[in-house]
């Protein structure tokens, strides 16, 4: 709906210079790299009213767990095999950013749990963020696992092989 929105808008005459894919995502629901890739290219191959093609954008990135700890302790249900999940969430989205031309970037939001907005919004979810303090507000960040998906996932190789 959003590739026809942008169609409609040039066919009026209308400017478009770029879209903003926000990606709010979930351990349940987060599309696998090649959807994301032919959605960002299905956008990229659109012309703007001066002929240049539509730029996108990840936004918003964050990709949520099942998670009924605090802000700066994540509960036992947040297992390595889900960490694992989520780094490969991570990836995809910033791979298929980093492999369509045309994609000029990826913003996370929050990048830190304590101050999330998820689990007030989502019950029973958390640990979407790049970082945590374990020690609460006003003390150290420490970096999850998901850290080396995003690297990983701009420098276009496999999880956990970058140098």
């Amino acid at each position: 709906m959003a590739q026809q929105l942008v169609k409609n808008l040039t066919a009026q005459g209308i400017n478009v210079d770029g879209v903003g894919l926000q990606s709010h995502f979930s351990s349940g629901f987060t599309p696998g790299l090649a959807s994301q890739q032919q959605n960002m290219q299905s956008f990229t191959a659109l012309k703007n009213v001066n002929g240049a093609n539509i730029e996108v954008a990840v936004t918003e990135l964050d990709v949520r767990v099942p998670d009924t700890g605090s802000t700066s302790t994540p509960s036992a249900s947040v297992t390595a095999a889900i960490q694992s999940q989520q780094v490969m969430f991570y990836w995809d989205t910033v791979n298929a950013c980093a492999t369509t031309a045309g994609c000029v970037g990826v913003t996370v939001w929050d990048f830190d749990d304590t101050y999330s907005w998820i689990p007030s919004t989502f019950a029973g979810q958390g640990w979407g963020d790049l970082y945590y303090q374990p020690g609460g507000a006003n003390t150290s960040f420490v970096g999850k696992a998901v850290i080396d998906g995003v690297i990983d996932g701009f420098q276009n190789v496999q999880p956990g092989t970058y140098a």
